[in-house]
């Protein structure tokens, strides 16, 4: 009976060892072939983490890992390939997994631009501008280069406040502007993967006399500009369509036209109710009375944005913070919410998960989130370590507080 009994405990913990395992494939995405000896890393998130192992496909693109992280953490696996990575987070219970890597072109003529939004907002004596460039990559690689394939224009003696930047997976990244070659012209080092990607820019216009001139003059072809401008402020351009309405905002739209094109805001307009309800001017908030605002704004359309062809913009979230601390474009060292950005939802968007009965995120969950952005960030080099530790510093402050707190609180 006691070998029996043994015998039978050996089996368990054996099924669960392998039930703890973590195993996958990995497939060519070009050439629809298995991608034999691919790099695949296991990321369990964790404070200080790193690649809880690494392993390479076989010629069949198998991978394995013999031990899964410990029940409930989140786990991430990442597939190296052609200087390109590759993510896929897995669900708590997930244990097998398959990954799609692509051939990489370097081709920047292969870029077309299916959408251009650009926002406007008065402020200080500012003209806050944010450009959001939408790629639809319908090729069946990746479009990348070392250094960064992807370039955009700014007004002469202007400079990006900053930059964030959306992948086919949603997870919003920032990014270091880098000049490039031909005078007035920047770049973004991300991949375009294969689906649709947001390159979002923020910066300054003087607008002291509260008129501006903006020219659009992108390095690709575009097939929508679309223009929000707050009322009352006044717009005037050649080739726009007369404005409709969207969220509050007048919605001006150039379709497939020549570049480039010019066009005038003027007028003063007051700052969105989601600005006003949080005190408005970001300046004061950062203590420094004296510091020029730095604008950032986020676009959000919903999920069939490009399928409805409607380019509807849901909510214009805008941070005027003197340190460039704002839910959309946040900065690297102020990125403590990585999380925080993602958490920003629009109204409609919150509505519409009311309506359909989501609970709301506890703020343990909350955290768990945060915590994931934040070392998913970390381990793919987009925050440094200065940045990351003032940022794990808050959520250590953030989990003192819920430690302390009520349990019904939590």
């Amino acid at each position: 009976m006691r070998r029996s009994l043994l015998t039978l405990a050996a089996l368990l913990a054996a099924a669960a060892g392998l039930a703890a395992q973590i195993a996958g494939t990995v497939v060519n995405g070009t050439t629809g072939r298995p991608a034999a000896g691919v790099a695949v890393s296991l990321i369990a998130v964790q404070a200080g983490v790193a690649p809880a192992a690494t392993t390479r496909t076989d010629a069949a693109g198998r991978f394995r890992f013999a031990q899964a992280p410990a029940s409930g953490q989140p786990v991430m696996l990442r597939a190296d390939y052609r200087g390109v990575p590759y993510f896929q987070a897995l669900a708590a219970g997930q244990n097998s997994a398959r990954l799609t890597v692509y051939e990489v072109s370097g081709d920047a003529a292969q870029i077309h631009l299916t959408a251009e939004v650009t926002v406007v907002q008065p402020q200080n004596g500012q003209l806050a501008v944010v450009d959001e460039y939408v790629v639809d990559n319908k090729l069946d690689r990746t479009l990348y280069r070392r250094g960064g394939l992807f370039r955009f224009r700014l007004p002469r003696n202007v400079r990006a406040d900053g930059a964030r930047v959306i992948g086919p997976n949603g997870m919003p990244i920032t990014r270091p502007v880098e000049a490039a070659k031909q005078p007035g012209e920047f770049g973004l080092d991300y991949p375009i993967r294969p689906g649709e990607t947001r390159f979002q820019v923020s910066y300054r216009l003087p607008y002291a006399t509260q008129q501006a001139e903006i020219t659009d003059d992108p390095p690709y072809p575009v097939d929508h500009l679309l223009v929000y401008v707050p009322p009352p402020m006044k717009f005037a351009g050649d080739g726009f369509n007369p404005p409709g309405q969207d969220e509050g905002y007048q919605v001006y739209e150039a379709r497939s036209t020549a570049h480039p094109l010019r066009f005038t805001v003027s007028g003063d307009a007051p700052l969105p109710p989601q600005m006003q309800a949080s005190g408005g001017d970001g300046a004061a908030a950062s203590g420094d009375p004296n510091a020029a605002a730095a604008p950032a704004a986020g676009i959000i359309p919903p999920k069939s944005w490009m399928e409805k062809n409607s380019f509807a913009v849901l909510a214009i979230l805008l941070v005027l913070a003197a340190t460039g601390f704002g839910y959309l474009l946040t900065r690297p060292e102020t990125a403590a919410a990585a999380g925080a950005a993602a958490r920003a939802a629009p109204p409609a968007a919150a509505s519409a998960s009311a309506a359909s009965g989501a609970a709301p995120k506890s703020e343990l969950d909350r955290l768990k989130d945060d915590l994931f952005l934040l070392e998913v960030q970390r381990h793919t080099g987009h925050l440094d370590d200065a940045g990351y530790r003032r940022a794990r510093r808050q959520l250590d402050a953030r989990m003192r507080a819920l430690a302390q707190a009520p349990r019904e609180n939590r």
